[in-house]
């Protein structure tokens, strides 16, 4: 017999839903779905965000003063509102994607 560790993890209502949902109409475990969606999805979604920037603290990282006006403040602030996501790391997610190289799609002739 295994020792299983416990954890809690606060999640919305939507998505609790979803997963009583799935659990009740496959007939499996909450250790066995959990384990499932955290082998196939886990890994894409770690992709995706390393692609956007959010590959951790590896990097060095300096502060830069920027000037804000209200509007840009308000916007920071209800991205980090929306997302949960700090409004640091929103402002250097929009900085990279918007001052990186962008790939040039292949004109029709």
């Amino acid at each position: 017999m295994t020792d299983k560790s416990h954890r809690v993890y606060t999640v919305n209502d939507q998505t609790r839903s979803l997963f009583v949902s799935k659990r009740e109409r496959d007939g499996t475990t909450n250790e066995e779905l959990l384990a499932a969606a955290i082998e196939k999805q886990l890994p894409r979604i770690v992709k995706s965000l390393v692609a956007l920037g959010l590959a951790g603290k590896a990097e060095r990282c300096r502060p830069l003063r920027l000037p804000l006006s209200d509007a840009t403040l308000q916007a920071i602030a209800a991205g980090a509102e929306q997302t949960g996501l700090a409004q640091n790391t929103l402002v250097s997610l929009a900085l990279r994607r918007h001052c990186g190289t962008r790939c040039r799609r292949k004109t029709r002739r």
